[in-house]
């Protein structure tokens, strides 16, 4: 479904589930890995995760 190996994805939902959890740090761990992810998809041709854009509404 994604391009990207196990362990980045292990990484991105870690960051993820820690900006879902703690909304006020949402900025400091939530962009980090937004911003490797759209380096990843310009550079590895990966498809963004849609988590991503989902918790933008979940918060």
């Amino acid at each position: 479904m994604f391009f990207l190996s196990p362990v980045l994805q292990v990484i991105f939902f870690f960051f993820m589930s820690l900006a879902l959890n703690f909304g006020y740090f949402f900025f400091l761990f939530g962009l980090i890995p937004l911003f490797f992810n759209f380096l990843l998809s310009r550079f590895l041709f990966c498809h963004p995760m849609p988590i991503f854009f989902i918790s933008y509404f979940l918060l």
